[in-house]
């Protein structure tokens, strides 16, 4: 795994972050179903900050892709 970079271990990291997001995914259920769904302040926050973290992950995607960024 040590001489394993992305391009050449495609699917190792494919599984890991499928399982990555399964794992968050599911954590997010369960805070909506323990938490009390959005009827309480708390999930309703904690759900919008994943939700947040989760929509700027994907539009940081396609600016990770350009070759133009420049950070």
């Amino acid at each position: 795994l040590s001489s394993c970079i992305a391009p050449s271990c495609q699917y190792f990291y494919l599984e890991a972050n499928v399982g990555a997001a399964a794992t968050f995914g599911y954590a997010s259920y369960l805070v909506y179903k323990i938490g009390g769904g959005f009827d309480y302040t708390d999930t309703t926050v904690a759900l919008g900050l994943y939700g947040a973290t989760i929509a700027s992950g994907l539009v940081a995607l396609p600016l990770l892709r350009t070759k133009k960024a420049k950070w």
